[in-house]
């Protein structure tokens, strides 16, 4: 179900705006930035995808998330990708959380605080569709996306093996709504 979200204005910068994913255009621009290197370094599965690949998980994650994937528009200009998936069974999360990733656009990377907007929209928006708790999965090498969480108020949990993840130390930061 989409989750309506107004326009808001973060200070110092323009408009944003949290939509559903399904735009044309949407799905190569979310195949071009997952398949950045920076973006598949700071991803659990390093490996590139192949259209085919994302394509079916693009398919998969409309049809089975709790709530579909959003593109984060600054100006009318898709910067961001967010996906709202059902938590992991090994992330420490309770049963009506939610898991939350973004990826923010190469060209749009460390510019106007568009990681900060999407996670801030995506809370609302997480909030307003009655899950009561969010769970982040962060590799403890990510420092751009630790300090994201944990200024947004997130707090560090535990750490958890990705299965397939290469081994890399995953740090979980969960965010609890009253």
């Amino acid at each position: 179900m989409p989750v309506a979200s107004s326009p808001t204005k973060t200070p110092g910068a323009g408009r944003y705006s949290l939509r559903p994913f399904g735009q044309q255009g949407d799905a190569d621009l979310v195949f071009q930035w997952r398949n950045d290197p920076v973006t598949r370094d700071a991803s659990f599965d390093t490996a590139e995808k192949s259209r085919t690949d994302m394509e079916r998980s693009l398919e998969t994650w409309c049809r089975e998330d709790p709530l579909p994937p959003h593109l984060l528009d600054y100006e009318n200009t898709p910067v961001a990708f967010v996906r709202i998936s059902r938590p992991r069974k090994d992330s420490l999360a309770s049963a009506s959380s939610v898991e939350i990733s973004i990826h923010v656009a190469p060209d749009a990377r460390r510019r106007c605080g568009h990681a900060k907007a999407a996670l801030q929209l995506a809370d609302d928006a997480i909030q307003r569709a009655g899950h009561n708790q969010i769970v982040a999965l962060v590799k403890e090498e990510n420092a751009i996306s630790r300090r994201l969480f944990e200024g947004r108020g997130y707090r560090r949990t535990g750490e958890v093996e990705i299965p397939g993840s290469e081994d890399v130390s995953v740090l979980v930061y969960l965010c609890d709504f009253a």
